[in-house]
């Protein structure tokens, strides 16, 4: 496999220092931009090339052809926050500090280079002061290169083949773009046909993406982004490391797609911190038996993305449940990027994520969303985990022997913790498994298990948190609940948000809704079996509660106050609860959480904080942006 691994980089100086913007919002986006970058570079640095290919926008140029650097040495330094200078003026960056880089080019992959791409596309190889200087390296290569050579052992690069993007880049990208796809897969057909591992980088302000892809040729008629040209190569040269890895195969003319031979990782989301975006990504070759989570899940709009149809099953597992009835199994289903609990291939495994669906019961898109953000904490290659429980409903055609409920509220209601088999014995279940495989040596590495959920998935974590029968801190790993933008909450007494105080409901309010602090609004009544049964009652159960790990994570432009179904709504709400009994917790799910926390605070008198409320700017009722975000990665991953 010579072509090991490729990626997209960043070479912007806020990116390389976020320090240098002093917007807390914009330097909070670079400082993504920034992790995922050293990310990157360790991805990169670790698959272990013997060269480096560079395409670059900012090198040497020439009006129509790409550039080939011929010189053996490559020298330059990057004057980190003169980019923002030279667009902002002066009064822009806080510092102005230089970051040098040296490398040599590999002369005889650049001269193969040459040879093979010049028989049908505009390239010319550049040399300069007879081959005996250096050839300059600037702000553009060095910063990205950078991220590569600090990721390595040795703190250097592999040898270099570097080539500049021509000046019609500038006004001509989509004329020019289908013959740079084209060289590309020329490029990628050289490169695999070659003894030596290569990897492709390209250095690029870049239009946000998720796999380069055809479709960018055909919906961008005009694009000015410094890099763009270089996504439509790397998408040729990654067509073309498939096609070779189909014929080595021997499947004749099958078509294998690209993402079934490449495993594409967004480490940093497309942030735009000033008046321009970046991002970055790489790109690793997959095992030809792994599974296979479909783009469009890494970052949905709207985060109810279905699996697209011919991509691959995802690996579905099914957990045996103790409460089963003797000599009836009873089966409940998860996804698991790493086989089933105590499966060898999660050996490694630092930590385990449980991802938990909503409403849609969409465990295969949070089962990926799940896997993209671990790969961007820096924990893919087997250091995390990840189950995705599936709960299952009559429409969802469960299977003999597999557990489902019917979805009526309340005693359907699976979010809710009711039927004969409460979904929180479930999910402690799923920890019971984990800590036996972890206590029994299946898991040596395991330090922590998150449970993660997203709308009616934040329900039934933030429940589960209370009644869940785990200890707080269990032996032999630490337990974290993550709950996000739920509807509602389990208030702990009668008492609502009036007038900037927790008081009774009006009189009129409580007869409108005599429910209101009954399950699973509240405790008064209704408790399904399995919190009913908790030993010590409630009371014993808050106070676990109280010193478990829960993180509320809110997304600050979920503000949506009313339902499609009411008339007039203007906003998407994603389904939001619009009970009378919801309402009394606001209007809105960030006005829900954060007055839910405030009682939680109260009910405690607690100082400090009884657990922890996040927000994520910019990002509203969608669980892949809040999962992928900074605020996110740190409060599932970074504890």
């Amino acid at each position: 496999m010579p072509l090991v691994a490729a990626a997209v980089l960043p070479h912007g100086d806020f990116a390389f220092d976020p320090s240098l913007l002093s917007n807390p919002t914009s330097r909070a986006a670079a400082d993504g931009l920034h992790r995922g970058s050293l990310l990157a570079g360790r991805l990169l640095a670790d698959a272990a090339p013997d060269a480096i290919v560079l395409t670059t926008p900012h090198g040497l140029q020439t009006s129509w052809d790409v550039g080939i650097y011929q010189n053996a040495a490559l020298q330059g330094v990057a004057t980190v926050g003169r980019d923002l200078q030279e667009s902002f003026g002066p009064a822009s960056p806080r510092k102005l500090y230089p970051v040098s880089l040296d490398g040599q080019t590999d002369a005889g992959l650049a001269q193969q280079i040459m040879d093979v791409l010049s028989a049908r596309h505009n390239v010319t190889l550049q040399r300069g002061w007879n081959g005996v200087l250096p050839m300059p390296l600037h702000w553009g290569e060095v910063l990205a290169l950078s991220y590569v050579a600090n990721a390595s052992a040795a703190h250097c690069l592999p040898p270099l083949v570097t080539l500049g993007l021509p000046l019609s880049r500038y006004n001509l990208s989509s004329a020019v773009a289908t013959g740079f796809l084209q060289l590309g897969r020329d490029l990628g057909r050289l490169l695999e046909a070659s003894s030596k591992r290569a990897t492709s980088p390209a250095s690029s302000r870049a239009r946000p993406f998720l796999e380069p892809s055809r479709n960018l040729l055909e919906t961008c008629p005009s694009v000015y982004s410094c890099g763009w040209l270089g996504l439509p190569m790397l998408h040729g040269a990654l067509e073309a490391a498939a096609e070779a890895e189909v014929r080595k195969a021997g499947q004749g003319g099958k078509w294998w797609p690209l993402n079934a031979s490449w495993a594409a990782t967004l480490t940093a989301a497309p942030a735009h911190p000033t008046y321009y975006g970046m991002m970055a990504a790489v790109f690793q070759r997959r095992r030809r038996d792994a599974f296979v989570c479909p783009a469009n899940t890494h970052r949905c709009a709207d985060g109810l993305a279905a699996l697209a149809a011919g991509e691959g099953a995802l690996p579905l597992h099914r957990l045996a449940l103790p409460a089963a009835p003797p000599g009836q199994p009873l089966l409940f289903p998860y996804y698991s990027n790493l086989g089933p609990v105590g499966h060898h291939a999660a050996a490694s495994a630092e930590v385990a994520l449980i991802v938990q669906h909503g409403s849609g019961r969409n465990a295969d898109d949070y089962f990926c969303s799940g896997v993209q953000a671990a790969a961007m904490a820096g924990l893919g290659g087997g250091r995390a985990l990840v189950l995705a429980p599936r709960f299952m409903e009559p429409a969802d055609g469960p299977p003999p022997s597999v557990v489902w409920w019917n979805g009526t509220f309340p005693e359907g209601c699976w979010r809710c913790g009711r039927s004969t088999v409460s979904s929180f014995a479930v999910l402690d279940a799923l920890l019971d498994a984990l800590g036996a495989a972890k206590t029994s040596g299946a898991l040596p590495s395991l330090r922590r298990v998150v449970l993660a959920g997203h709308s009616s998935g934040g329900q039934i974590v933030q429940r589960h948190a209370i009644f869940s029968r785990v200890p707080p801190r269990p032996q032999p790993f630490a337990v974290r609940h993550v709950a996000a933008n739920p509807s509602s909450y389990a208030y702990f007494g009668p008492e609502r948000w009036r007038g900037g105080r927790l008081a009774l409901p009006d009189a009129a309010a409580r007869v409108r809704c005599p429910d209101y602090d009954s399950w699973h609004w509240g405790l008064a009544s209704r408790l399904p079996p399995f919190a009913a049964s908790t030993p010590g009652g409630t009371n014993a159960a808050l106070a676990l509660f109280a010193a478990r790990d829960v993180v509320y994570l809110q997304g600050r432009n979920d503000t949506c106050d009313c339902n499609p179904t009411t008339a007039g709504c203007g906003c998407l709400s994603h389904g939001l609860e619009t009970t009378c009994a919801d309402e009394l917790m606001g209007r809105f799910r960030l006005m829900r959480g954060r007055l839910y926390y405030a009682q939680l605070q109260a009910h405690f008198n607690a100082s400090p904080a009884v657990h922890s409320m996040v927000e994520v700017p910019n990002v509203g009722h969608d669980h892949t942006l809040m999962w992928q975000s900074t605020q996110g990665l740190d409060a599932i991953f970074r504890w």
